[in-house]
């Protein structure tokens, strides 16, 4: 699919989720790793299926059709007959949901139409931090969840939709302003755990601190301290959720100084304390 037509794809999508997301019900989410799935033939209405593998490679048998996934590939799928899967080794993170009002799925896939999109198109990297928010929400059921997850979705096409816009400037010849985004948010994710500092991204694609960090914020809607402290916080989530790593250790793991510090700014950006989200995940 060219740029152009997948970002008209992703405006209307952003645009129906906008106008029409207090219609949606959030099912099921989660991070599947290295097994088959079956989901049965739906009976009463449409689901949809946004799933982002994070590593490996798989197989999705959809409506008759397999597909080939590998990683960083997002799809958003509808399911309207058998769906099934797996096979290799890969981590995929999913959520499910569905439309209170029949005719809104029928126009919500017209939106979609599986919608598919790969590194090829555009850069994929560091997306986990949305899944993860999602999911947390999902499972635990707190005020407002459908609400949250709602503006985590959103936020989450809407993360895509500016990448694909900076794509598509870069490979129509803008490339010595817009190569820098690719650049620097492959470094941070390859260099999170790290200390880093803005004089060194900036001499990385050889920009001037302050001109760097203006096109990053148009670019991306955030300042680079930021985004990385998001990454940062999306990559303790995971492995607060997977791992049983203290606290203190996944802080310096993911470019905290200390764990104090690491403590209050994800109080401040989850709501709860490192040790009240890694409670709430279910064990197994």
């Amino acid at each position: 699919m060219q740029n152009a037509q997948l970002q008209k794809q992703l405006r209307e999508v952003i645009d129906f989720l906008c106008h029409h997301g207090s219609s949606i019900r959030f099912l099921s989410s989660g991070i599947w790793v290295d097994r088959e799935w079956d989901t049965p033939k739906q009976s009463t209405k449409p689901m949809f299926e946004i799933i982002y593998l994070i590593s490996g490679q798989t197989s999705i048998y959809l409506n008759g059709i397999t597909h080939a996934v590998k990683k960083n590939d997002l799809h958003l799928l509808e399911i309207s007959g058998n769906s099934m899967g797996g096979g290799g080794h890969f981590q995929m993170y999913y959520l499910d949901f569905s439309f209170d009002i029949p005719a809104l799925s029928d126009q919500f896939y017209g939106c979609c139409k599986r919608l598919s999109v790969n590194p090829e198109c555009i850069n994929l990297a560091g997306l986990e931090s949305y899944f993860l928010e999602m999911h947390f929400e999902n499972i635990a059921e707190q005020e407002f969840r459908q609400q949250k997850i709602l503006c985590s979705l959103q936020d989450l096409f809407i993360c895509l939709y500016r990448r694909c816009a900076v794509s598509s400037e870069h490979s129509a010849g803008h490339s010595g302003r817009q190569q820098f985004l690719y650049d620097v948010l492959n470094y941070l994710e390859q260099n999170y755990m790290y200390p880093l500092c803005l004089k060194d991204i900036s001499g990385l694609v050889h920009l001037n601190p302050r001109y760097l960090s203006r096109l990053f914020k148009e670019a991306t809607g955030l300042t680079i301290q930021q985004y990385l402290i998001r990454l940062r916080i999306g990559k303790a989530k995971k492995l607060l959720s997977a791992t049983s790593h203290s606290i203190t250790d996944i802080a310096l793991e993911t470019g905290f100084c200390d764990c104090q510090h690491f403590c209050k700014v994800f109080k401040q950006l989850e709501g709860i304390t490192p040790t009240q989200y890694g409670r709430s995940i279910p064990s197994g």
